[in-house]
């Protein structure tokens, strides 16, 4: 969380010239600044109180924490003891299981396949007659008969 606080309004370009993505800008100004401070505070830590995490650790990039709202699924890797995480920003392998990150996820994660775990947030659309599930930017995983009416109730 980025919050500028500066007395030079030129300064609030440097945001669009760096790409930053900040919650607020606050001038400087005696009478408002300590109020305008401690209310941008208290929105920023509802913000991280309401954004949820699966956070996982690789050997080769270490801690990795990704926003569930941006998962689209995890699948099981057939014959390993590897997982993918399918989501907005591409793919992200490690080594789990599926009956333990399923315990990790809110409610909108559910079975549709005894290999994928799906958001239903991000579902896009259901192809019956192939059963397959369709996610943003032509992601797409299978679901079974046995775990079909959980996925629909979900929907």
């Amino acid at each position: 969380i980025i919050v500028f606080v500066t007395a030079y309004l030129n300064q609030i370009m440097f945001n669009s010239e760096y790409k930053l993505l900040s919650k607020n800008f606050i001038i400087k100004n005696k009478s408002h600044f300590e109020n305008e401070l401690r209310r941008t505070l208290y929105k920023a830590n509802e913000w991280l109180e309401d954004t949820a995490f699966f956070t996982v650790s690789t050997k080769q990039d270490g801690i990795i924490k990704t926003r569930l709202e941006d998962i689209y699924y995890f699948e099981k890797i057939k014959g390993k003891k590897k997982v993918c995480m399918t989501h907005s920003k591409g793919y992200l392998f490690f080594v789990g299981q599926l009956n333990e990150i399923i315990l990790q996820l809110s409610g909108d994660f559910v079975y549709c396949h005894k290999c994928y775990i799906v958001n239903t947030r991000n579902i896009t659309g259901i192809e019956k007659p192939l059963r397959i599930v369709t996610f943003p930017s032509g992601h797409r995983c299978l679901y079974s008969e046995h775990y079909k009416k959980d996925l629909f109730a979900c929907l």
